[in-house]
């Protein structure tokens, strides 16, 4: 059991500690010590302790809250030990013994001792040195100021611009005045109409950034219905717009980087209309947009800006399209082997839409002698989508014919299908129809492939299909025929079957004769594979 000799509990303070408290000059450098002594006999099972023990000392207010702790490794000499407290560490600023405080001491390995020890006035002579501060505020204007904006010591107040400052006995007068009278305290812009440098003075810079100010801010003194500002000659006004005229025949050429024709339409009508009634030639063109193929082709673009706009509507006769696009060397009918004649972008829509009435006829038609007729290009999105929306209507919604030995439809894809079918009907409609042709692969991984078995592939009674389109695919359909192949006389006449070895994530051909039965080394079979 360890315990202090409650006898020997008391606070003693040395000597020299009043002495110094009482002869210590007060001027403003004197800086008493925040430090007192206590001292105390330790017992441990009723014997004095000799030697070493960590003892633990915290202060308490009077509400019972820590303002103060201190773990310390003390030597004891017949249970007798002596400790500076507010040394390591110094009690904080905020403890200025203005109240009653309480010493609690903890040894170590044990609890709190109980009661708290009540420390005496002797420590509250620490309150003293605010007296000493005090006293030492002795210039005329600052009594009672002790810092100021967390400055201490002799501080000069000085005004700088137009600001002074007076002092009138213990009160200090600090004003300011604009430059040849009261002046402004201040310039702001609420709206953000009006920039400003140096808002609160004494020079201010007011400047118009640009867009700043609203037509609502605009005077409309003089203004008529349907006017417009402009400058005529002398200063900015109001006047009816200026008549566009257009002489005819127009033509304009510019080699700089200048807009060479621009038509703006603030209305809801068009915004121009272009029309040939001239029926004795067959070949006429109502307009025609020529991309000089020495440039960069800016020449031959339609852009429609807004949402839900088209860049160019264009309709056709009986018998004619309403757009039609040709790659030429701009003097004669020569087609380029390279280029496009007719291009569209689109960020949302449609970069190219037709729509046509007439059922023998297209809404996009394209003709090709050597390149692609239609070709749709995607980033992210569908290269080219052709949808039939008549429930009723039994077309295609995309035909491919050929009469030469390629495909009737190609599509190339480096991520989802090629070529996509979707048939959206109700009941068992069809997807995809072929008519009167093979259905013929190509690449590096065909859907339709010749698997051979060899030494390597063979096991049991089954050979293992290696193919990226069939391996760890469990749900992949495969349909499987031997192969009758004159170079290698080997030909499988017993049935065979297929299944997925889901440890090996393969498919295998197996014969179905059962155990005992094998696989021939070199033989061929035709595998299809259908991806879900």
């Amino acid at each position: 059991m360890r315990h202090f000799d409650s006898l020997l509990r008391t606070l003693l303070f040395t000597a020299a500690l009043f002495v110094n408290l009482l002869t210590i000059p007060l001027t403003v450098n004197a800086q008493l010590k925040r430090v007192f002594t206590y001292q105390g006999t330790l017992l441990e099972n009723n014997q004095l302790v000799n030697g070493s023990r960590q003892i633990t000392f915290k202060i308490y207010n009077s509400a019972g809250a820590t303002l103060w702790t201190s773990t310390q490794t003390l030597t004891l000499s017949n249970g007798i030990f002596s400790v500076p407290l507010g040394q390591d560490p110094a009690f904080p600023l905020s403890m200025d013994f203005h109240e009653m405080y309480y010493l609690g001491i903890t040894p170590s390995g044990g609890n709190e001792l109980t009661p708290k020890t009540e420390i005496d006035p002797a420590p509250y002579a620490i309150l003293a040195t605010h007296a000493v501060t005090a006293d030492s505020l002795s210039t005329p204007g600052i009594k009672g100021v002790t810092s100021l904006n967390g400055r201490v010591g002799r501080i000069t107040l000085m005004g700088g611009g137009n600001t002074a400052v007076v002092p009138n006995g213990d009160t200090i007068l600090i004003s300011s005045s604009g430059v040849g009278g009261t002046g402004m305290q201040g310039v702001q812009s609420t709206d953000g109409s009006i920039g400003i440098a140096n808002p609160s003075g004494p020079v201010a810079n007011l400047t118009l950034p640009n867009a700043s100010i609203p037509l609502t801010k605009l005077s409309t003194f003089g203004a008529g219905s349907g006017n417009v500002i402009t400058y005529n000659g002398s200063g900015l006004v109001y006047a009816p717009p200026p008549t566009a005229t257009l002489a005819l025949p127009f033509n304009v050429s510019d080699s700089s980087a200048n807009l060479l024709f621009a038509i703006t339409q603030r209305g809801t009508g068009r915004l121009m209309w272009l029309r040939n009634v001239d029926t004795s030639s067959s070949t006429q063109s109502t307009l025609i947009v020529d991309a000089s193929s020495n440039g960069a082709g800016g020449a031959g673009a339609i852009t429609a800006r807004s949402t839900n706009s088209f860049g160019l509507i264009a309709s056709g006769g009986s018998s004619s399209g309403g757009v039609f696009g040709v790659v030429t060397d701009g003097s004669s009918n020569t087609t380029f082997s390279a280029g496009a004649g007719i291009t569209g972008f689109s960020n949302v829509g449609n970069g190219v839409a037709g729509i046509s009435y007439d059922a023998s006829h297209s809404g996009v038609d394209g003709s090709s002698t050597n390149g692609n007729g239609v070709r749709g290009t995607s980033t992210n999105g569908i290269a080219g989508s052709f949808t039939v929306t008549n429930s009723s209507n039994a077309n295609p919604a995309i035909e491919g014919v050929t009469s030469g030995a390629g495909p009737g439809v190609f599509g190339s894809s480096g991520g989802g299908p090629g070529v996509k079918s979707t048939f959206n009907g109700v009941g068992a409609g069809t997807s995809l129809e072929v008519n009167n042709g093979a259905i013929k692969v190509t690449g590096g991984n065909q859907p339709a492939f010749i698997h051979t078995a060899t030494p390597a592939n063979i096991a049991l009674n089954y050979t293992v299909i290696t193919n990226a389109l069939t391996d760890g695919d469990p749900s992949a359909s495969l349909f499987v025929t031997p192969l009758q192949n004159p170079a290698m006389p080997i030909f499988c006449n017993f049935p065979i079957g297929v299944y997925y070895l889901v440890g090996a994530g393969k498919w295998v051909i197996f014969n179905e004769g059962g155990l005992g039965t094998f696989i021939p080394v070199s033989a061929q079979f035709n595998v299809l594979v259908i991806k879900h």
